[in-house]
């Protein structure tokens, strides 16, 4: 895989993210990933939007900033904080299940091989 498509399954992984987290936190995706700091809301979801972009699909903190516009530093204390407040069972639970979500999604269409037979 090259590095413009690793780079491309990294945004869309984070767009699918954002709008998990757009969901479930009520803040739009658009603000989680916007170029600004945006309102707090935004800016603890997007930290845990890194985080499940770890967790959930083993992206590197070098992947993982690229993917939401950020950099590295910025990316490693996003991970910090959400790991930190891991300590609350609430908040461990919800993140557990945001993660369980999207490993269980579909691997894209155009990421699947395709079989002989057109099947």
């Amino acid at each position: 895989m090259s590095k413009l498509e690793r780079a491309e399954r990294g945004a869309a992984r984070a767009r699918l993210t954002a709008n998990l987290l757009s969901f479930t936190v009520g803040a739009p995706a658009t603000e989680i990933l916007g170029a600004m700091r945006g309102p707090p809301r935004a800016a603890s979801a997007r930290q845990v939007v890194m985080y499940l972009l770890a967790a959930a699909f083993g992206m590197s903190q070098l992947e993982i900033a690229a993917a939401v516009g950020r950099d590295r530093a910025t990316v490693a204390h996003g991970l910090k904080r959400v790991e930190d407040k891991r300590e609350d069972e609430r908040f461990d639970l919800w993140l557990t299940r945001l993660e369980v979500c999207l490993r269980a999604a579909p691997a894209p269409l155009w990421a699947r091989p395709v079989r002989e037979g057109g099947q």
